[in-house]
């Protein structure tokens, strides 16, 4: 079982912020709405009332007030107390009023939560026990005796408490398994136990032993809402405050008209009550003095009626997300505006001032005899309206802006590049109708609700030279999209505008090596083609021409590269186109991915195969040739003739 939604509602309806709703429907429907959405406003002081100096800084998790005393529980678990303590509401020991926070006795730690009576005051410990402190006259302390107490004392009996909500002089309990139990006044029944009879100890409330998981105390009366999203009523009933179509007291629970199910919490004052379903809507049932019942009457109403919830319109024209103030003369502006409302009522659009502008479905359009200089006044509204579940909401306020006619026009625009983390933005020219431009402006603004922007550049120039036409926006992310406004700058102010029809996105290219080293014939070839940039793991095909003959190319195991490998057996040049694709870009066969589907890039690649060289002759003596022969042998004959000679001589 949750502890926090029933813990809420026990504090929401201690708090002074809520007591208050009796006054103010607007401020009770702020701290409602934060208690149903387990805000942390619930634990914090009403708006403009300031926290005691002595308490600033102690980390204050939860405010509640009583009728004279307010009690504060700091994030360290300690109680602290402040104000009237006739019957010792402090829990200090004393009957003195005190005008700063005191330490409750014996809680400077180990506390969950705290709730605030009339003139007594109780605490749920971490452990799940309950303690109470102050007036007891109907043994609204729970210790089965009337007698006050100015320190806190035991509940008799009462364990694995998960919430405990306190009003004027009872107190009831929801604990860990479920089950309600209640004790003190029992005047009007508010124990629930079927007697008007006040206990000095908590007594079950029938048919409530079990299956709760919110709690609401209210002043005479209490509420519950059971795990099937029921809501149960019992105790006084004077203003309707049990939602049961009477006026009639209950000693037991009953059931509320229209919520046997689909509610997720309730809340309860001094004689009204709301809830809130868990459609998102809330309902609101009782009293409705001072209009607390939120439906724009003070008519009390014996079941459930819808609160009327207020709405606001954020309307800016353009992209801006801000009032433009300027507006060129030949340039029409689609009108848009968002509520802080839900539902189907449309949004409505009109202008003050036809002489200049006017609007025709949803598009504010200038005169176009208005001339430069003029003023147009523009406003949004919204009617109130009912959406069932999620109950009724007020009209809304309207918003009104005025815009100042300028002479330019709209720039046109023209290509954008998409690039890493980046686009190029190109333009034409506004024509300058007589007022001087000083410059454009792209932005780039996200495709959401509302757009916001994510990028801007700009081009200026001075008199009589004209600014550029094109710049990057940078500082964008890849794969996101992005919708392009082009404004015109002059020395008035912004002119007219331009956006792109179609949303781009950034890409983070893919890039290749230039070359691949040549193979000779015979020898193992190994080189690889690694992509630079895009999104790994890549894929790749040879989309024409053809490696050379002996090898082959395959993707890496890693996705990160492509390897071309193998023997060459040929000599040869040959020429491949290489095409490769990152991760966002469908594989052929596969389903496509998400994200942008430009990150393709083909190369081509040239592999030259040498001839191997003619192997070496080794180990072989040379045989002289005929013609070697014939030298020799006439070298032998020179030699011996010229031997002879002179042999000769010397005889």
């Amino acid at each position: 079982m949750s502890l926090i939604s029933p813990i809420q509602t026990a504090r929401i309806s201690q708090s002074a912020a809520f007591m208050r709703m009796q006054t103010c429907f607007w401020w009770m429907a702020t701290w409602l709405i934060g208690l149903f959405m387990q805000s942390a406003a619930l634990a914090q002081t009403p708006p403009g009332v300031a926290l005691p100096a002595s308490l600033l800084g102690e980390g204050v998790q939860q405010v509640v007030s009583g009728t004279g005393h307010t009690c504060a529980l700091t994030t360290a678990g300690a109680v602290k107390c402040w104000g009237w303590n006739v019957s010792g509401q402090l829990g200090n020991n004393s009957t003195t009023n005190s005008p700063v926070p005191v330490d409750v006795s014996g809680l400077s730690s180990g506390v969950f939560s705290v709730a605030t009576g009339d003139s007594h005051t109780c605490a749920v410990t971490t452990g799940g026990a309950a303690k109470c402190w102050g007036w007891n006259a109907l043994g609204q302390l729970g210790n089965n005796t009337t007698i006050t107490s100015l320190t806190p004392v035991d509940v008799s009996g009462l364990v694995g408490v998960s919430a405990l909500g306190a009003r004027a002089s009872h107190n009831c309990a929801l604990t860990m398994t479920g089950a309600v139990k209640c004790w003190g006044s029992n005047a009007e029944g508010e124990l629930g136990d079927n007697t008007s009879t006040s206990r000095h100890t908590p007594v079950d409330v029938i048919g409530l032993t079990s299956g709760v998981t919110s709690l609401a105390v209210g002043s005479f009366h209490n509420c519950a809402v059971t795990s099937g999203g029921a809501v149960k009523c019992w105790g006084l009933n004077n203003f309707g405050q049990m939602g049961n179509d009477s006026t009639a007291h209950s000693l037991t629970p009953g059931d509320v008209h229209g919520l046997g199910s689909g509610a997720a919490v309730v809340a309860a004052g001094n004689m009204h009550t709301c809830a809130l379903t868990t459609a998102g809507g809330l309902k609101c049932w009782g009293s409705n003095e001072f209009g607390k019942l939120g439906n724009v009457n003070n008519t009390q109403f014996y079941i459930p009626v819808s609160v009327f919830v207020g709405q606001q319109l954020s309307f800016a024209p353009g992209y801006s997300g801000t009032p433009l103030n300027t507006w060129p003369v030949s340039s029409s502006m689609p009108l848009s505006a968002i509520s802080s409302s839900p539902g189907y009522a449309p949004i409505y659009f009109g202008v003050w001032t036809p002489d200049t502008c006017s609007v025709v479905s949803n598009t504010l359009v200038p005169n176009p005899t208005a001339p430069a200089g003029s003023l147009c006044g523009v406003r949004a509204w919204r009617v109130g309206h009912d959406d069932g579940a999620n109950g009724t909401t007020a009209a809304a306020p309207a918003q009104s802006r005025l815009l100042l006619l300028t002479g330019p026009a709209s720039p046109t625009l023209g290509t954008l590049t998409p690039g890493d983390e980046q686009i190029t933005v190109n333009w034409s020219p506004s024509p300058h109708a007589g007022v001087v431009i000083t410059g454009y402006t792209a932005t780039a603004y996200t495709t959401g609700s509302p757009p916001q922007a994510a990028g801007t550049c700009t081009t200026s120039a001075t008199p009589p030279d004209l600014p550029a036409t094109s710049c990057v926006i940078t500082g964008l992310t890849n794969g996101t999209l992005y919708n392009i406004t082009v404004e015109t700058n002059t020395a008035i102010g912004v002119a007219g505008s331009v956006s792109g029809s179609t949303p781009i996105a950034p890409i983070l290219s893919v890039s290749l090596s230039s070359n691949l080293p040549g193979g000779q014939v015979g020898q193992s070839y190994d080189a690889s083609v690694a992509p630079i940039g895009g999104t790994a793991p890549y894929h790749f095909s040879i989309t024409s021409g053809s490696l050379p003959t002996g090898l082959s190319a395959a993707m890496a195991s890693d996705g990160n590269s492509i390897l071309i490998t193998g023997t060459p057996s040929q000599a040869q040049t040959a020429t491949f186109t290489l095409s490769v694709s990152d991760s966002t870009v469908p594989e052929p066969g596969l389903m496509s991915k998400a994200g942008p589907t430009v990150t393709t890039v083909e190369q081509q690649y040239t592999i030259t195969i040498a001839a191997a060289p003619p192997p070496a002759l080794v180990g072989i003596t040379p045989v002289p040739t005929m013609g070697q022969w014939g030298l020799l042998l006439m070298s032998v004959l020179l030699a011996a003739i010229t031997t002879l000679g002179r042999r000769y001589r010397k005889l």
